[in-house]
């Protein structure tokens, strides 16, 4: 299916559905004794969108033959965090075993988040995040140093950050762009070093239809991430300086402080990141959030 008829159809879909006021989810344990040990786990590290993507963790042991498995993780300890800022130590690891490229991805830094403005009074809130990483990649980069400024904004009156729509039917969407510097040891099982310097940009958009009856507990992502290389030596020089994928994911939470949920997964591209080479894949798996 083409991405823009994926797009159209899921605006046909929920275009149709009426408002309501929305319902005031209860008491949430589980994330109360997250936020009292400062811990965030998601799809990958914690940063300030507001659309959440929760870890997914898929694993397969058949009577006969290999076991299989597919992680996406991030872990984020909250050191510092308050109204302005944002600081604490992270670990994310990726690992896709039955794909036609695997993934083995490792990754343990520090992140830091600026943020200006006032979310309930000025019309724009800025988000800039600063992060550096470490990075073992078996596949891809080999043992790797990867440092990243972002910025993303949020304008509720646009729905940027905050969502808009009725009580059935809410929309939100996030842009962020970004700057990235990478040197590795062994750029795609070559042995050589190389170091590479890219640009960013990252657009996503969250629905929730049926919001108020299900109490946002069905949730529809997708994003498109694009990189450009302006700036490489060593190995690095002998691939593509473009990299850009494609990601949608519905996810049905079992719980109402949408902490546990099954969902599926769907990906078409590659991404340096996170190591993962160019293919189009689709999981299953169960996901986890607080």
């Amino acid at each position: 299916m083409r991405r823009g008829t994926f797009f159209f159809a899921c605006y046909t879909l929920c275009s149709g559905l009426y408002a309501q006021d929305a319902v005031t989810p209860p008491e949430d344990p589980l994330g109360d004794l997250a936020k009292q040990f400062h811990l965030s786990l998601r799809q990958s590290v914690l940063d300030k969108n507001v659309i959440e993507k929760p870890a997914s963790i898929q694993f397969v042991h058949p009577s006969n033959g290999q076991d299989s498995y597919a992680i996406d993780a991030g872990l984020t300890f909250r050191l510092v965090d308050t109204d302005h800022w944002f600081v604490g130590p992270l670990a994310e690891y990726h690992r896709q075993t039955q794909i036609s490229k695997a993934q083995d991805n490792f990754q343990a830094g520090l992140t830091l988040i600026n943020i200006t403005g006032d979310v309930s009074k000025d019309p724009v809130t800025s988000f800039i995040q600063g992060t550096l990483k470490y990075k073992n990649d078996r596949i891809t980069t080999g043992e790797a140093l990867l440092a990243k400024l972002e910025y993303t904004p949020l304008a509720p009156r646009a729905g940027i950050g905050t969502s808009i729509g009725s009580g059935e039917f809410e929309f939100i969407w996030q842009p962020t762009v970004g700057l990235q510097y990478e040197s590795a040891d062994d750029v795609r099982k070559t042995k050589q070093s190389g170091e590479e310097a890219r640009a960013m940009a990252n657009i996503e958009i969250g629905l929730f239809p049926w919001a108020s009856s299900l109490r946002h507990r069905l949730q529809f992502v997708a994003r498109e991430t694009c990189w450009h290389s302006f700036a490489r030596s060593g190995a690095f020089d002998k691939f593509g300086a473009d990299y850009d994928i494609f990601r949608a994911s519905l996810t049905w939470y079992l719980d109402t402080g949408r902490h546990f949920g099954v969902g599926i997964d769907y990906s078409n591209g590659s991404d340096p990141e996170l190591g993962l080479l160019r293919q189009e894949l689709t999981t299953l798996s169960l996901k986890v959030k607080f």
